[in-house]
């Protein structure tokens, strides 16, 4: 069967764009197995639900690079649960991204629109350790012991654990890129 030159470049231009959506529609994210795995431990809180994601990076000259994009979501046999726990191989250059609501729906010409905030927490994965992540906070290292839940105050642990993990990268130094963004 021959294809005409229409054809080719319908089939051709589906698929760029099929590829190009990968990098814009992530994957829900499958937990590293290794003995040697970091712990992320992400509270989301009622008032700060929205999309959470985690990345993947290298760096690439002055800037650093997405190779990878997770959607994290909670136990979906129990929504109620908002606290997510994944395990993540050690040495990656990884930020928590977290899409949620920072204000009430106001009516735009013909829709109602709420402002998004986005908060980007990076961090370089150390073997065996274990980090706490919440919204408006940033991210702390707490003991494999230490009890996290749906209730657990942020301020009381980032005022329990001060030091923040070390090493890191910076998150603002991300690559920009025409498709599929940062």
């Amino acid at each position: 069967m021959m294809l005409s030159a229409k054809n080719l470049f319908k089939i051709t231009a589906s698929a760029l764009l099929l590829s190009g959506c990968s990098a814009l529609l992530p994957l829900n994210y499958k937990d590293y197995s290794g003995s040697d795995a970091a712990t992320l431990v992400i509270q989301q809180r009622e008032e700060q639900s929205g999309m959470l994601y985690v990345s993947f990076y290298e760096k690439k000259g002055d800037c650093y690079d997405r190779m990878e994009r997770f959607q994290l979501s909670p136990d979906m046999w129990d929504m109620s649960k908002k606290v997510i726990t994944h395990k993540i191989p050690p040495g990656k250059l990884i930020a928590v991204q977290q899409l949620y609501s920072a204000g009430e729906s106001k009516l735009t010409m013909d829709t109602f629109t709420t402002y998004e905030g986005v908060q980007w927490i990076p961090i370089i994965s150390q073997p065996g350790k274990r980090y706490y992540f919440a919204v408006n906070y940033g991210v702390r290292e707490i003991p494999a012991d230490y009890t996290i839940t749906a209730e657990t105050d942020p301020r009381v642990v980032f005022s329990k654990f001060k030091q923040e993990p070390q090493p890191n990268w910076d998150a603002h130094k991300i690559c920009q890129h025409l498709i599929g963004g940062s």
